[in-house]
């Protein structure tokens, strides 16, 4: 396709998706419009917002094994690394099962690296279950709960810590992200931003290029390139599908208002696979919100950066999402928020969501609009 092209017929097709719906909104104002996305894969490194001047307009794939939009960019040109990059799996001899390319979004950081369709491991310690048991109350760093590890739980001497974070597993069957800094690695202790909001944990840490020694695992480095293992000893990255996910959402549905004239209506999403979304630091935001006493929660509880799908809908109406494959979400699958009326998922294959395949959330009692 060539997005000079008039993309009103299949001899003349568009390229970009962008360009699609530009030229789709030009014709809507006369009626009913659709979109058919032909086979091949599309790449956006943005969302596809759709707002009420994108109503009656239809998104059709060529079926979900033949149309694939990947939230992200796809990450090429990769080299072997040896001991001087990796010198923490010299030991090992295998820095050379370890590929590295650049970041494709240069000093852009990202959380979610996608191999094929599925979710790669972010690079961890320990490599398996729930990590140790730990008391923050034990710990202070700068006067707030903080990690004290002992040399039995095998963690490196140094580790970088822009991008490491901890998985704290709660007794109660839930779990969340914090994140790390002011670490003193002489005295083995590193703070915790914001605070779980349990003391006695299970704990693992995440995400540090030094945690990246097993098959399966990448990281982001400080160096701006990022690392993978493949699973498969003998694999090269360079002959896979690999995408660095950076949008949480593919598919933004987001009329402005429950008004009638803003509210998104009568879109179809149809035959295509959506691969990939990239999610958001979201204990950096509810540290600030911490701090400024300014939480960002809906009435429900729900923090609002936790409130994202590869397609979210809010303030809309009669939007069918139907026939397609979503795959390794950063966050969910589809986000219903509140406003979100006489909607229909039918007939989808969701999987490796990282949060839920499809979640509703409505309003508090008392706190909607009907």
């Amino acid at each position: 396709g060539n997005d000079k092209n008039s993309g009103t017929s299949p001899s003349q097709p568009l390229q970009t998706l962008q360009a699609a719906q530009k030229k789709a909104q030009e014709l809507s104002s006369s009626g009913s419009v659709t979109v058919h996305v032909g086979e091949g894969t599309f790449f956006l490194q943005d969302s596809l917002t759709l707002t009420a001047k994108d109503s009656h307009i239809h998104w059709i794939g060529s079926g979900a094994e033949n149309t694939i939009i990947r939230g992200g960019a796809p990450v090429l040109n990769w080299e072997n690394c040896d001991d001087s990059i990796l010198p923490h799996l010299k030991s090992s001899n295998t820095s050379s099962f370890v590929y590295r390319a650049k970041n494709p979004f240069g000093t852009t950081p990202f959380y979610q690296l996608v191999t094929g369709d599925e979710p790669a491991i972010t690079a961890r310690h320990p490599n398996a279950g729930a990590g140790w048991l730990y008391n923050w109350t034990q710990t202070k760093v700068d006067g707030n709960p903080g990690i004290m590890w002992s040399n039995n739980t095998g963690l490196p001497d140094n580790f970088e810590m822009s991008y490491a974070k901890a998985y704290v597993w709660h007794p109660y069957g839930y779990s969340e992200i914090t994140g790390l800094a002011n670490a003193s690695f002489a005295t083995k202790t590193v703070g915790m931003y914001p605070t779980p909001h349990i003391m006695l944990v299970k704990i693992h840490l995440e995400g540090a290029l030094e945690f990246l020694n097993a098959p399966g695992e990448w990281a982001l480095g400080e160096d701006n390139y990022v690392y993978y293992w493949p699973s498969v000893l003998g694999d090269s990255p360079n002959d896979m599908n690999i995408t660095a996910a950076l949008a949480p959402r593919i598919f933004d549905i987001q009329g402005e208002s429950t008004n009638q004239e803003d509210v998104v209506q009568d879109i179809t999403i149809a035959n295509l696979s959506l691969v990939g979304s990239g999610w958001l630091r979201n204990f950096e935001c509810e540290w600030a919100d911490r701090m400024n006493s300014q939480p960002s929660r809906d009435p429900t509880g729900q923090w609002a950066y936790t409130r994202e799908g590869m397609i979210r809908l809010e303030n809309a109406s009669n939007i069918v999402v139907t026939g397609c494959k979503l795959l390794a979400a950063g966050t969910s699958g589809i986000w219903m928020e509140h406003f979100a009326q006489n909607c229909v998922v039918d007939t989808n294959w969701i999987e490796g969501a990282s949060f839920t395949g499809v979640h509703i959330n409505g309003w508090d009692i008392d706190n909607g609009q009907i």
